[in-house]
Protein backbone atom coordinates (compact mmCIF):
# COMPACT_ATOMS: atom_id res chain seq x y z
CA UNK A 1 0.00 0.00 0.00
CA UNK A 2 1.23 3.44 -0.82
CA UNK A 3 -0.87 6.49 -0.30
CA UNK A 4 -2.04 8.85 2.38
CA UNK A 5 -2.52 8.57 6.11
CA UNK A 6 -5.45 6.51 7.35
CA UNK A 7 -7.34 6.82 10.62
CA UNK A 8 -5.39 4.19 12.58
CA UNK A 9 -2.13 6.18 12.62
CA UNK A 10 -3.39 8.39 15.46
CA UNK A 11 -3.64 5.31 17.69
CA UNK A 12 0.03 4.34 17.35
CA UNK A 13 2.95 5.96 19.21
CA UNK A 14 5.19 7.76 16.72
CA UNK A 15 8.95 7.18 16.52
CA UNK A 16 11.38 8.99 14.21
CA UNK A 17 13.34 6.65 11.96
CA UNK A 18 16.02 7.38 9.37
CA UNK A 19 14.85 5.49 6.29
CA UNK A 20 18.40 5.84 4.91
CA UNK A 21 19.70 3.57 7.71
CA UNK A 22 18.28 0.35 6.26
CA UNK A 23 19.80 -2.90 7.50
CA UNK A 24 17.30 -5.51 6.29
CA UNK A 25 14.55 -5.58 3.67
CA UNK A 26 12.12 -3.75 5.99
CA UNK A 27 14.34 -2.99 9.00
CA UNK A 28 15.93 0.33 9.91
CA UNK A 29 18.47 1.14 12.63
CA UNK A 30 17.18 2.64 15.86
CA UNK A 31 19.38 5.73 15.99
CA UNK A 32 19.89 7.73 19.23
CA UNK A 33 16.89 10.01 18.65
CA UNK A 34 14.61 6.95 18.28
CA UNK A 35 16.00 5.47 21.51
CA UNK A 36 15.28 8.81 23.26
CA UNK A 37 11.71 8.82 21.90
CA UNK A 38 11.18 5.28 23.20
CA UNK A 39 12.52 6.40 26.60
CA UNK A 40 9.99 9.26 26.65
CA UNK A 41 7.33 6.57 26.20
CA UNK A 42 8.84 4.71 29.17
CA UNK A 43 10.32 1.95 27.00
CA UNK A 44 13.74 0.53 26.30
CA UNK A 45 14.30 -1.05 22.87
CA UNK A 46 14.06 -4.47 24.55
CA UNK A 47 10.67 -3.57 26.08
CA UNK A 48 9.47 -2.21 22.72
CA UNK A 49 10.08 -5.47 20.82
CA UNK A 50 6.83 -6.65 19.24
CA UNK A 51 4.94 -3.41 19.90
CA UNK A 52 3.40 -1.51 17.00
CA UNK A 53 4.53 2.00 16.15
CA UNK A 54 4.13 4.62 13.48
CA UNK A 55 7.62 5.22 12.07
CA UNK A 56 8.20 8.74 10.76
CA UNK A 57 11.00 9.17 8.23
CA UNK A 58 10.73 12.96 8.16
CA UNK A 59 10.00 15.47 5.43
CA UNK A 60 9.45 14.30 1.88
CA UNK A 61 7.27 15.20 -1.07
CA UNK A 62 4.17 13.11 -1.68
CA UNK A 63 3.05 11.72 -5.04
CA UNK A 64 1.26 14.96 -5.87
CA UNK A 65 4.16 17.25 -4.97
CA UNK A 66 3.00 18.41 -1.51
CA UNK A 67 5.28 18.73 1.51
CA UNK A 68 4.63 15.59 3.54
CA UNK A 69 6.17 13.25 6.08
CA UNK A 70 6.97 9.76 4.87
CA UNK A 71 5.62 7.11 7.25
CA UNK A 72 5.15 3.39 7.74
CA UNK A 73 3.60 1.22 10.42
CA UNK A 74 5.54 -1.59 12.01
CA UNK A 75 7.16 -3.11 15.07
CA UNK A 76 10.47 -3.06 16.87
CA UNK A 77 12.35 -6.33 16.32
CA UNK A 78 15.52 -7.80 17.79
CA UNK A 79 17.47 -8.93 14.74
CA UNK A 80 20.11 -11.60 15.41
CA UNK A 81 22.65 -9.81 13.21
CA UNK A 82 21.83 -6.10 13.58
CA UNK A 83 20.18 -5.75 16.98
CA UNK A 84 17.08 -3.65 17.53
CA UNK A 85 15.45 -2.42 14.34
CA UNK A 86 12.32 -0.53 13.38
CA UNK A 87 10.69 -2.95 10.95
CA UNK A 88 8.02 -1.64 8.58
CA UNK A 89 5.09 -3.92 7.85
CA UNK A 90 4.29 -5.19 4.37
CA UNK A 91 1.76 -2.40 3.71
CA UNK A 92 4.61 -0.09 2.70
CA UNK A 93 5.14 3.62 3.00
CA UNK A 94 2.59 6.40 2.92
CA UNK A 95 2.57 10.16 3.37
CA UNK A 96 1.03 12.61 5.83
CA UNK A 97 0.67 16.03 4.23
CA UNK A 98 1.97 18.90 6.27
CA UNK A 99 2.44 21.81 3.94
CA UNK A 100 2.02 23.46 0.57
CA UNK A 101 2.65 22.00 -2.84
CA UNK A 102 6.38 22.02 -3.51
CA UNK A 103 6.35 21.13 -7.17
CA UNK A 104 3.95 20.32 -9.97
CA UNK A 105 3.94 16.67 -10.97
CA UNK A 106 1.68 17.12 -14.01
CA UNK A 107 3.16 16.84 -17.49
CA UNK A 108 3.75 20.15 -19.27
CA UNK A 109 0.80 21.45 -21.29
CA UNK A 110 2.81 21.24 -24.52
CA UNK A 111 3.54 17.54 -23.89
CA UNK A 112 7.34 17.95 -23.64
Amino acid sequence: MSGFESDDTAELPEITVDFNARYTRHGYALLPFAIQELARLGLTPQQAVGRRFLFNGGDDGDQEGYLAEILCRGTIVDDSKWGYLAECDDNGYFWRRKGPRLFDVSPPADGR
